[in-house]
């Protein structure tokens, strides 16, 4: 019990100090795709999200799709089977 309350403890801190942000970036296959901060308007592949503030409560709807449903994603990007994706989270505003 006691290594599995040493792994958990610093998982669950590293998900509360994650959540407060949006996806930055995306890169697949070395082509780099840029999101916008919040309420950002340039076309993505990136959904655009309204705010970087947490969605509270596990039954809140706005967990699966956003606060306020923000609207698809304007691009798509191409992916094909065994691609490598990369992922950047950042806070938002311009943070890192």
């Amino acid at each position: 019990m006691k290594f599995a309350s040493s792994i958990l403890l610093p998982v669950a801190f590293a998900a509360s100090a994650l959540a407060h942000g949006l996806v930055t970036q995306i890169t697949v296959d070395g082509t780099v795709y840029k999101g916008n901060d919040a309420n950002g308007k340039d076309p993505s592949i990136i959904r655009l999200v309204d705010t970087t503030s947490p969605v509270k409560g596990a039954t809140n709807p706005d967990m699966n799709c956003g606060a306020g449903s923000p609207p698809p994603a304007a691009d798509i990007g191409k992916a094909m089977p065994g691609s490598k994706l990369e992922f950047t989270w950042g806070s938002g505003f311009g943070g890192n």
